[in-house]
């Protein structure tokens, strides 16, 4: 019978533990067509097209959420894994960085 209340204790404590000291990274994983998670491509498309704000479809799609700053640091997206090379075209320019035919970005 004692044991019961000592082990919601631990789980307690393991739960508050783990929050803390997972505050900082995060990862979202989707993928494909449809996966349910997150901003609708076409239906941000289309409150844009009539008139909504970036901050508005934001609001939309990620309720309970609200806009901030954060600090410079590293994003990285993983589009594809296990090819050697991808292709587009097209394309001249991914942000600020020129694109070239052949070779990759410089």
């Amino acid at each position: 019978m004692r044991r019961v209340p000592s082990m919601m204790l631990a789980l307690v404590l393991l739960l508050l533990t783990a929050s803390a000291a997972g505050a900082s990274p995060y990862v979202i994983r989707g993928r494909g067509y449809g996966h349910g998670v997150g901003m609708s491509q076409w239906g941000a498309y289309g409150f844009a097209r009539h008139g909504r704000a970036y901050d508005w479809i934001l609001r939309h799609y990620y309720r309970g959420t609200t806009l901030g700053t954060a600090a410079d640091r590293a994003v990285r997206v993983l589009l594809q894994s296990g090819q050697p090379s991808i292709s587009f075209a097209g394309a001249t320019s991914a942000g600020a960085v020129k694109l070239r035919a052949a070779g990759g970005s410089r």
